[in-house]
């Protein structure tokens, strides 16, 4: 699960089961484009703590990777494992390679009763959303997604 952490730099994560100093491939899903798919350096911070199942970000990080801290879950691997996806991914993140910045629209608070809210969540619609953005880049020959769709499924670990 993504958290803030102002102690680290916008190209860093702190990930203390992977090696200080190691290269991360980071995904959150769904995305749309190669924009928030990216590679960080884990930097373990002596003062923070371990908390079993997430990864830290810089806000300019969790801004870029279109995350928040109310629940997002994270692909993480180590780079090294990917080299020539982790060389693709740097070569998309590049200025000139970058898509036009998604915008993510504010979160609209839920109103009503409690009892209509715990209603409306037994019929959440969040896959309404998630499924044409899955769709856009399955249909959409971006590159990376072949290959990047497939080392999700398969090698990394879900935070």
């Amino acid at each position: 699960m993504a958290q803030t952490c102002h102690d680290l730099a916008t190209n860093e994560v702190c990930y203390p089961k992977f090696p200080d100093g190691a290269e991360l491939i980071v995904y959150r899903g769904p995305t749309a484009n190669s924009n928030t798919v990216d590679v960080y350096i884990n930097r373990h911070l002596p003062n923070e703590p371990h908390d079993i199942g997430t990864i830290k970000l810089s806000p300019q990080g969790l801004k870029h990777s279109l995350s928040d801290c109310d629940g997002d879950r994270m692909a993480i691997a180590l780079a090294s494992e990917f080299p020539h996806t982790a060389a693709e991914i740097k070569q998309k993140q590049l200025h000139d390679n970058r898509y036009a910045e998604i915008i993510k629209p504010e979160k609209k608070a839920y109103t009503g009763s409690f009892e209509q809210i715990a209603l409306d969540a037994m019929e959440n619609k969040i896959g309404l959303v998630a499924s044409p953005n899955y769709k856009v880049m399955v249909s959409h020959k971006l590159g990376i997604w072949d290959i990047f769709l497939k080392l999700v499924c398969s090698s990394f670990k879900v935070i």
